[in-house]
């Protein structure tokens, strides 16, 4: 972790960029929900864990923020800011085409944009929608050069055209 924030600090100083991460928040209450549920055995409504306790052991057991804080810490002391902004919604609504991708697919079905990355620049749009500045129109590409580009040009021949948009050249590379 220190290595991969370690990357990430270096690349936003030298690129004088500002740091944009998620604001993590509530996820322990996700993990840890419970719902009423019929039990045939007492014959009432009960609360009910949605996860098996050992996926909730194991997913409590992590630090959510271990990565962000190693992140912002590096990027103050490389003169960079770091914000938080609220990820609700990034991974559900495509950036490219504006559709919407389901929670159980791992692209968009229109144009075929990884929802990962889909997040990634939805959470950029989002920082730039509150005012963070350092990040111009022209730069929303920015994060694609790790191994996913965006082609404007043909974007707009293929919405006139009415097929897919986005180009995959393969999967976003780790950074160590």
């Amino acid at each position: 972790m220190h290595r991969a924030s370690r990357k990430i600090a270096e690349y936003v100083a030298d690129n004088k960029l500002e740091v944009i991460l998620e604001r993590l928040t509530g996820i322990r209450r996700a993990i840890n929900r419970k719902v009423k549920r019929w039990n045939s055995r007492s014959r009432r409504f009960q609360s009910v864990s949605v996860h098996s306790k050992r996926l909730k052991r194991r997913l409590n057991s992590w630090n959510f923020r271990k990565l962000q804080s190693f992140i912002e810490y590096k990027a103050t002391l490389n003169g960079s800011r770091a914000y938080h902004v609220d990820p609700r919604n990034t991974s559900e609504l495509c950036f490219g085409c504006g559709g919407e991708i389901a929670p159980t697919e791992q692209s968009c079905p229109t144009c075929g944009m990884d929802r990962r990355v889909n997040a990634c620049l939805n959470l950029l749009k989002k920082a730039q929608n509150v005012g963070i500045s350092g990040y111009p129109e022209g730069s929303l590409m920015a994060p694609m050069r790790f191994g996913c580009r965006f082609f404007g040009d043909e974007a707009n021949r293929a919405k006139a055209n009415g097929r897919s948009s986005f180009k995959s050249l393969g999967s976003v590379n780790s950074l160590g």
